[in-house]
Order: structure tokens, then C-alpha cells, then sequence
């Protein structure tokens, strides 16, 4: 008998040495051994509930129970009424750490405590933690197209109207799923919200009406940030709607990372914060701006580049379709404004008169807001052509005359000078456009100058104008004076160099046909004269003309003498 009590008090003290794990609905109770020893315990009861109000129990929080040496004795759960319960432990200072909120709370700020099982002599001791509602908040805005939808860019896309009985806006089909693009949007209507409280999904517009036309920009990509770091994106929909929702308690930059295809992203980062007394927050409405830019184009004379030309016209094409024309004005500018981002073709359509159609073309592309691309080196061709002339002999046009010097005129003005060359030709090169009058400027020795005047026209590129024969006459031949040589008709029968009549039988060395005091033979020709026409006759001094006149005198005294001495004699 005493044997058998023995044993039983041996097997009472095992049983107080072992430890008794309890789990049950969600909660873990660990007891740890006292080594035997029968030591005095408390257990700890933790309550969890609503900061605000009390009497919300919160279900779920997640403890973890450490002693003073810091080694984990308890992880424990809150059940649906809040309560999360410690078995018996040894007396002793314990430390109680919030490892998980319930749904839809925060950790407090100071998320460990400690309890003190020596005080006080109930046998389970109560720790309450009071949790705050985790703040959320939701940011919205309405991304427009600051400029209509192209037409027929995409279709219309309408909110229905929802029904009044409370709850969330109701969205036309495919609104969400709108690909990216401008839409027209219209007759946006948004209902009641619930009146018994909660969260109300779109309080900005709760009571707002709207049946004006906007253009929504579907697929614009808004990022918020902390630092660098990227936490949240959101994309706008058919309507144009960014929304992001169920965003945690703190402060944000939003961004837009990326918009819609021709439009420019001008959104300047903005900070946002979401507190408790910031939970919802609505930006309104963001246009993005359209990409537009221009296109100038300056016209130049290609010989003279600070010559401008007014009145050439250009278009911009893309592909086969001509989207806009421009004129050069007065000071050779043709301005292209309002194109939107895209790559054109500029050609030029027409010219000016006097210039040459330019077949070149340049790309133009317009990727940025406010591009301006300067085109300031479009150059147009003078019409040029040659001017062609052959001089020829006038009484032998197969003879060809080098030498002769032509001029082309406008007005007084030469404009330009050529010379025959050895086949007779004269070449003008590089006439500009226009109405000349060609003219003879100079000839070559024995020839006469023409007097004759031909109009020219260049009208084409390239044309050759060719004018054909002008003729050059020779001048006339004047006849020589007759020679000293010619024989005397006078009765003498010795030579004589003299053309006078007298009867003399000396010879004369005098040559002159000039009138003497003695008249000529009558059996005497005088020879003939001849005449240059349109030349004045000079008379030139003849050789010997003195000392015909001189012999004459003497001849006529020596006569004279004769006679007085005949009379003399017979007297």
C-alpha cells in the first residue's frame, strides 16, 4: 500500500513539471515549466478595439508575448471579440509586440508594451490596445484634350445614367477599356451617393450634373512616387477619368509618365497627401496640349541669295494627301502654322515668273509643342537660255565674217557683249528670262557698220534662240588720181610729161591738168574724174605745176624778143 502511494505522488510531481500547450479558435497559449517548483502564475488577457470607438472589437491583430530575457513565451490572435488570451505564466515583467493590425488598421505608433504580472493579486491581467482605422485615400482627375477629337478620331463614348437607389457610378461598356485616343464625352451624370453612411466611391461629383461636350484622352499613364521609388500607377479611361484608390495614409508625388500619341506631356509634378483629414482629393480637369509646331520657308533667287521671292507656293503632303499650302510673302517668307506632331512632305507647286519650277522636296518633321522648323534655303532657278547670230558678207553670204562684235540691250542698258567667231557665229550664254534688242556694236575693217536692230525673247529653260544672218557690206573702192604718164595730143613730135597744149617743141617735166594762161588743143581729151560717193575729194599737189608756169613766161618773152629783134633788123 505505502508503494503504491509513492508512485502516485511521484507521478503528481511529473505532471506539474510538463508543459501544456493549448490552441484553440485562432489562439496559441504557451506555459512554460517551473522546474517542478509549484511558483505562482497570472495569466494575460489582450483586448484589442477601435481607437475611436471601444466598443468595435477587432479581430485578427497578431501578438507575439516575450519574457524579460527577451525569448518568446506566446504568439497569440485576437478572436471576434478582440480577445486574445495568455496562459498562467510565472510572475515576471513580460513584453507584448504588435506583429500584424486587424484589417484595415495600423500599427500604433509605439507598436511594443510591457505588463507587470507581480503587481496586483488578480489572476489574469488585462492589456487593452487600441488600434487606428489605417488612412486611405482616393486621388482623381479628368485628363481633356485641350483641342476637339480629330473627326472621326474614335467614337462617342457616354456614361449611362444610373439608377437612384444609392451605390456606385455605373460606366458605359467598354469605358475602362477604351484604347488609347481622344473621345467625345458627354452627358456625364453621376447619382446620389448611399445615405447611410460609408465611403462614397465619387463624392466630388455626389451631386453634380454635366451634359457639355469634353474630349476625353483615354490611356494617359500618372504614377504617384515617394523619392524615386514608383508605388502606384493609374491610366484614364474612355472618359478621360485617372483614379487612384486605396491609397495608404501619406504624402506623394504624382507624375505623368506617358499621354496619348500628338500630345505633349505639360503636367507639372504635384505633391498630394493623403491624412485623415485628406482622404479624398480631386484635381479637376488636366488638358494635355496638342503637339503643334510650324514650318518657315524662305525663297531665294539661286544666283543672288539675298534676292527674296515673293508670291511662290508650297504645300505640305503626307503621303498622296495635301494638308496645307502657303505663299511667299514680300519679304520671300511662306509660313506653315497649327501642324500637328507628325512627318510632311514640302514640295513647291509654283513659281514666280522668270524662275524655274524647283522639283526638290524636304522632309519636315514636327515631334515637339511650339516646334518651328526653318526651311531657309529653298532656292529657285533663273530661266536662262543662248542667243544665237551668224555674220556673212552681203553680196557673198557664204562667206562668214569673224570679229564682228554684237551687244544684247534693255533699254540703254547692255546687258550682254559677244564676238563671231571664225565661223561667223556669236553666242550669248546664261540669258536670264526676258526681252532683249540686239544690236551691232562693231565691225571689222572694210566693212560697214549695220544699222540693223532685232528683238529677242528668252521664255524657257535651256531654249537656244537662233536669229539667223546678219549681213555686213564692204565699203566702196575710190578710184585713183590718172597717172603723169598720158600722152599729149599736141603736134610735137618729142615726148612730153606735160598734158598742156602748147605748141612747144621742149619737152616739159610738168604733170599738172590745172588751167594755164594758154587754153588747151582743141584735139585735146581731157581725162575723166572719178567720183567717191559719200567721200569728200581732197586735191592733192602735183609735181613740176611751177615750172610749167615759169616756162611758159619764158617762152612767151623769148617770143617777144624775137619779134623786136626782126623789126629792128628791117627798119
Amino acid at each position: 500500500m505505502k508503494k503504491m502511494l509513492k508512485k502516485f505522488l511521484y507521478l503528481g510531481a511529473a505532471l506539474g513539471l510538463l508543459a501544456s500547450t493549448i490552441t484553440s479558435m485562432g489562439q496559441v497559449v504557451a506555459v512554460d515549466t517551473d522546474g517542478g517548483q509549484n511558483l505562482p502564475r497570472k495569466g494575460i488577457q489582450i483586448e484589442k478595439v477601435d481607437s475611436k470607438n471601444e466598443n468595435q472589437k477587432l479581430a485578427g491583430a497578431i501578438f507575439k508575448v516575450s519574457d524579460a530575457n527577451g525569448t518568446e513565451v506566446a504568439t497569440v490572435i485576437t478572436d471576434s471579440k478582440g480577445i486574445a488570451s495568455v496562459a498562467p505564466l510565472p510572475l515576471g515583467v513580460y513584453r507584448i509586440e504588435e506583429i500584424t493590425p486587424p484589417s484595415g488598421y495600423k500599427l500604433p505608433e509605439n507598436p511594443v508594451g510591457t505588463i507587470d504580472l507581480t503587481q496586483g493579486n488578480e489572476p489574469t491581467v488585462h492589456y487593452k490596445v487600441k488600434n487606428k482605422k489605417r488612412v486611405t485615400g482616393v486621388i482623381d482627375f479628368r485628363k481633356l484634350s485641350d483641342v476637339p477629337c480629330p473627326p472621326g478620331f474614335n467614337p462617342s463614348v457616354v456614361i449611362q445614367v444610373p439608377s437612384n437607389n444609392g451605390g456606385v457610378v455605373v460606366k458605359s461598356a467598354g469605358a475602362s477599356d477604351a484604347p488609347q485616343g481622344c473621345y467625345v464625352s458627354s452627358t456625364i451624370i453621376y447619382q446620389q451617393p448611399p445615405s447611410r453612411g460609408g465611403v462614397v466611391v465619387k463624392s466630388r461629383a455626389a451631386n453634380e450634373k454635366s451634359s457639355s461636350t469634353v474630349y476625353a484622352l483615354a490611356g494617359v499613364v500618372f504614377a504617384l512616387r515617394q523619392g524615386n521609388q514608383e508605388l502606384y500607377t493609374a491610366t484614364s479611361d474612355g472618359h478621360g477619368i485617372v483614379r487612384f484608390e486605396d491609397i495608404p495614409e501619406g504624402t506623394y508625388t504624382l507624375v505623368e509618365k506617358s499621354t496619348v500619341d500628338g500630345y505633349a506631356i505639360n503636367f507639372e509634378p504635384r505633391e498630394v497627401t493623403i491624412d485623415e483629414d485628406h482622404q479624398y482629393i480631386s484635381l479637376g480637369n488636366i488638358e494635355n496640349k496638342q503637339i503643334k509646331g510650324s514650318v518657315k520657308v524662305t525663297k531665294v533667287d539661286a544666283d543672288d541669295k539675298s534676292k527674296l521671292l515673293p508670291g511662290v507656293v508650297f504645300a505640305l503632303k503626307q503621303g498622296d494627301k495635301e494638308i496645307a499650302r502657303a505663299t511667299t510673302d514680300a519679304n520671300g517668307v511662306a509660313l506653315f502654322e497649327g501642324l500637328t506632331k507628325g512627318t510632311y512632305t514640302l514640295t513647291e507647286v509654283s513659281t514666280v515668273d522668270g524662275y524655274v519650277l524647283s522639283q526638290e522636296s524636304r522632309e519636315i518633321v514636327i515631334s515637339e509643342l511650339d516646334q518651328v522648323v526653318e526651311v531657309a534655303d529653298f532656292e529657285n532657278r533663273p530661266i536662262k537660255g543662248s542667243v544665237k547670230v551668224t555674220k556673212v558678207d552681203a553680196d557673198d553670204k557664204a562667206k562668214v565674217l569673224p570679229g564682228v562684235v554684237f551687244v544684247l540691250k534693255q533699254g540703254d542698258k547692255i546687258i550682254a557683249e559677244a564676238k563671231t567667231d571664225s565661223n561667223g557665229i556669236a553666242t550669248f550664254k546664261d540669258i536670264v528670262h526676258g526681252t532683249y534688242t540686239l544690236a551691232e556694236k562693231s565691225t571689222i575693217d572694210g566693212y560697214a557698220l549695220s544699222n540693223e536692230t532685232r528683238e529677242v525673247t528668252i521664255s524657257e529653260d535651256g531654249a537656244v534662240v537662233e536669229l539667223g544672218t546678219f549681213t555686213n557690206k564692204k565699203k566702196p573702192t575710190p578710184t585713183p588720181p590718172p597717172s603723169s604718164s598720158t600722152p599729149s595730143t599736141s603736134s610735137s613730135t618729142e615726148p612730153s610729161s606735160s598734158t598742156s597744149t602748147s605748141s612747144s617743141t621742149e619737152p616739159s617735166s610738168s604733170t599738172s591738168t590745172s588751167s594755164t594762161s594758154l587754153p588747151p588743143s582743141s584735139g585735146s581729151t581731157p581725162p575723166p574724174v572719178a567720183k567717191v560717193p559719200g567721200k569728200r575729194r581732197m586735191l592733192l599737189p602735183r609735181t613740176g605745176t611751177t615750172t610749167s608756169i615759169w616756162m611758159g613766161v619764158l617762152g612767151f618773152a623769148l617770143l617777144v624778143l624775137a619779134g623786136f629783134v626782126y623789126r629792128t633788123r628791117k627798119d
